[in-house]
């Protein structure tokens, strides 16, 4: 945090009160991801839900107030693991108030969306081998940027994630300084990812290696076929 930007990460376990976590898993929790622990009753659902999100609203300044549904909290659960990021940050320069304009979704869906018009002095690069523009937009204080990728074609975003497999975003450098024109959709974003093929891999790993505190005592840890919950949620405004 500067007085130009604000940067929060959180972390927090919600473990079932019927399966107490080690001691020393909570403690390694605590010293290296300062995560906040709280046992629940996952009976008790509506309580659960009310506990879960206002912590996260807490943590992102009452952005984030619907971490998780009442759906999401059917069925036996075991512990829920939260992380929460917030940024917050002003361009160097103002966007132009949003105006409706087409928004190509794909080549055969356009949708009419908020667009936030601004002129840049900034770094611009066309990526060749990722087939996509890239653009930095800078917040004030120069210690944050936002950086955009374009693909060159409009049915180009899912090959763009597939390139970007394994690649660093930090190794990503923009050689081109010059004045540059954006549009940028005003739109909240969330994306929902399923991570039971992670999860499953520490399943493999924890089996081989008993001893990592990461079990509840006298059980096994297993992953059941749900979907995990990976929220991302941005809302921009011409200023920030």
């Amino acid at each position: 945090t500067n007085n130009e930007s604000e940067v929060l990460l959180a972390n927090a376990l919600f473990p079932s009160d019927e399966y107490p976590l080690k001691q020393r898993y909570v403690a390694d929790a605590h010293t290296f991801f300062r995560a906040y622990v709280q046992t629940v009753d996952y009976q008790q659902s509506g309580e659960v839900m009310e506990t879960i999100n206002r912590w996260a609203a807490e943590k992102t300044h009452n952005l984030i107030r619907n971490m998780v549904e009442p759906h999401e909290l059917r069925g036996v659960m075991d512990m829920i693991i939260i992380s929460v990021a917030y940024f917050k940050g002003e361009f160097t320069k103002v966007f132009r108030p949003a105006k409706l304009k087409p928004f190509f979704v794909s080549d055969n869906v356009v949708k009419k969306v908020p667009i936030m018009k601004g002129r840049f002095n900034t770094f611009y690069e066309d990526l060749v081998d990722l087939e996509a523009r890239a653009i930095e937009i800078p917040y004030k204080g120069r210690t944050h940027n936002l950086l955009i990728l374009l693909p060159y074609d409009i049915e180009g975003l899912s090959n763009l994630e597939d390139k970007m497999v394994g690649i660093d975003i930090s190794e990503i450098h923009l050689q081109n300084h010059l004045e540059v024109k954006v549009w940028l959709p005003k739109i909240e974003l969330f994306t929902k990812t399923r991570v039971l093929d992670i999860l499953g891999k520490w399943s493999e790993f924890l089996a081989k290696y008993p001893d990592i505190p990461l079990s509840i005592p006298g059980t096994s840890i297993f992953f059941r076929e749900a979907e995990g919950l990976e929220r991302c949620q941005t809302h921009p405004r011409e200023d920030k």
